[in-house]
C-alpha cells in the first residue's frame, strides 16, 4: 500500500495540539510518521455534530503534516456515550455502526477532498482501553473489536485501499495478557479478524532501574511484576498471529518511552537516550525493532511536546534538542531502513555513551510504569508532565463493565 509521503519505520505519538514546531523537530530527527490521539467525545460530542473548534484544530494539524510531508495516522480515544454500545459478554464497547459513520466523514473530508493538502495516512479507532489490565476494566479482550474491523475495514479499502487500519494497542504488561487478548481477535464470540486490519499495535512503557538499587536496567531489564520485557512483547504478538496464519502482519509500537526525572527521581537525559538505541550496558527499544527481522515494523517515540519529560525536545518558538533527539537522529542516519530477515551480529551489543552522546543503539521499545498521557479531564496521569513514569496513559478507558 503506498502511503502519501515515503515511509520509514520512525515516528512520534502525541495526544497535545500539533505545531510547526513540533514536525521541526520529527523532520530534523529523520522521522516518517506523527501518530496524533484525540479524543471522540471532543471532536465528536453528539451523533453527527462536530465542535467546530476541535474540528478546525484536526483540520489544521493533518493539513500541517501533509505540508511537512508526514503521515498522518489519527487515533480516537474515549468515545461519548452515545457511540457505545453492550456485548454479549455485557461489556460496553463501541459500537460498529457509530464508528464506521464517523470516519467515513472523516476520510470523506480528508482523503476525499473535502479539505485540500490534507491526509490520513493511518486509521486506528481506539486506543488503549479494550484491554487495560490492571485498572479495573473487566473486559480484557478484543472480542468486541471484531465486529468494529468487520464493519470499518472493508469500507476503509474500498474506498481508499491505501489508508492503513491498525488495531487498538495493547497495553496490558503480563505475556499471558497479551496473548490472551490478541487470539481473541481470531477466537472470539464475533468470529475471526484475519484479513481485517494491516497492523498488531501495542505500546510499551515499564520497570526501567533495579528497584533495590535504583540502577538503570533498561527496557529488556527484569521487571518486578513479571511483565514482558520490550523485546518478549512484540514477539508475543507476533506468535499469536503466526498461529493463526496471519504472519505477514507486521507489529507496531505506537507509543514507547522514558520519563525524565520519572517517579523514581532519578532517571536522566543519558538514560533517556539509552532507552532508545542503547547504552549504559543496556540495548534499547530501536535495536530491538531493528533486529526483529522486519516483524516490528514501526516504532513511534512518545513524545514530542513542548513540555513534557517523555518529550525528546523542548519548547516551540526556541526549541531545545535533547540528548535523546540527538541519539535517534544518529540512528535514523545510520538505519534508515530496517532488515526485513534477522542480520547476524548487527546491533547484538548495547551501544556506549560518550559526553553524553549515544553512539550505538538499542534494540527494544521502553517500559516504563504506565502512565496517563492525556491532560485531559478524566483521563489517567502523568504521561503528559515530566513527573511520572508510568499510569494510566490515554485517559478515559475506553472499554468498561456494564456489570
Amino acid at each position: 500500500m503506498s502511503l502519501p509521503w515515503p515511509d520509514n519505520p520512525y515516528g512520534f505519538s502525541t495526544n497535545t495540539t500539533i505545531a510547526q514546531c513540533n514536525l521541526t523537530v520529527a523532520k530534523a530527527a529523520g522521522m516518517s510518521r506523527v501518530r496524533r490521539i484525540m479524543s471522540w467525545s471532543n471532536l465528536e460530542p453528539s451523533e453527527g455534530s462536530f465542535d467546530a473548534g476541535t474540528l478546525a484544530q484536526l483540520d489544521s494539524e493533518v493539513q500541517l503534516a501533509y505540508t511537512n510531508q508526514l503521515n498522518y495516522t489519527l487515533c480516537l480515544s474515549s468515545p461519548p456515550a452515545w457511540a457505545t454500545t453492550t456485548f454479549h459478554n455485557g461489556c460496553s464497547n463501541m459500537n460498529p455502526s457509530k464508528v464506521l459513520a464517523t470516519w467515513q466523514y472523516l476520510l470523506n473530508r480528508y482523503n476525499g477532498g473535502g479539505i485540500t493538502g490534507a491526509l490520513i495516512a493511518a486509521v486506528e479507532f481506539a486506543n488503549e482501553g479494550y484491554d487495560d489490565v490492571g485498572f479495573g476494566n473487566t473486559c480484557q479482550s478484543f472480542e468486541n473489536v471484531v465486529p468494529v474491523l468487520q464493519s470499518l475495514y472493508p469500507w476503509v479499502k474500498a474506498n481508499y485501499p491505501a489508508v492503513l487500519v491498525g488495531t487498538p494497542a495493547h497495553f496490558n504488561l503480563q505475556a499471558a495478557d497479551y496473548l490472551s487478548v490478541q487470539s481473541s481477535l481470531y477466537t472470539g464470540y464475533y468470529g475471526n479478524a484475519k484479513g481485517l486490519f494491516d497492523y498488531s499495535n501495542f505500546h510499551w512503557y515499564g520497570q526501567v532501574r533495579n528497584s533495590s538499587t535504583g540502577a538503570y536496567t533498561g527496557p529488556d531489564g527484569v521487571q518486578d511484576n513479571g511483565a514482558d520485557i520490550f523485546d518478549q512483547a512484540w514477539r508475543d504478538l507476533h506468535a499469536v498471529d503466526v498461529s493463526y496464519g496471519n504472519g505477514a502482519i507486521p507489529v507496531y509500537c505506537t507509543e514507547t518511552g522514558i520519563a525524565v526525572p520519572g517517579t523514581s527521581g532519578l532517571n536522566t537525559e543519558a538514560d533517556h537516550a539509552a532507552y532508545f538505541v542503547g547504552g549504559e550496558g543496556k540495548t534499547g527499544v530501536l535495536q530491538d525493532a531493528y533486529n526483529s527481522g522486519g516483524v516490528l515494523s514501526h516504532l513511534n517515540v512518545w513524545t514530542i511536546q513542548n513540555s513534557n519529560g517523555y518529550s525528546i525536545s523542548n519548547g516551540c518558538a526556541s526549541i531545545t534538542y535533547l540528548a535523546s533527539f540527538y541519539a535517534i537522529q544518529a540512528f535514523i542516519a545510520q538505519y534508515p531502513t530496517w532488515p526485513s530477515s534477522p542480520v547476524a551480529g548487527i546491533l547484538s551489543n548495547p551501544a556506549s555513551s560518550r559526553d553524553g552522546i549515544i553512539e550505538a543503539t538499542s534494540r527494544d521499545c521502553l517500559v516504563i510504569a504506565a502512565t496517563s498521557r492525556d491532560g485531559a479531564a478524566g483521563e489517567a496521569s502523568s504521561r503528559d508532565g515530566a513527573a511520572g513514569e508510568a499510569t494510566s496513559r490515554d485517559g478515559i478507558v475506553e472499554a468498561t463493565s456494564a456489570s
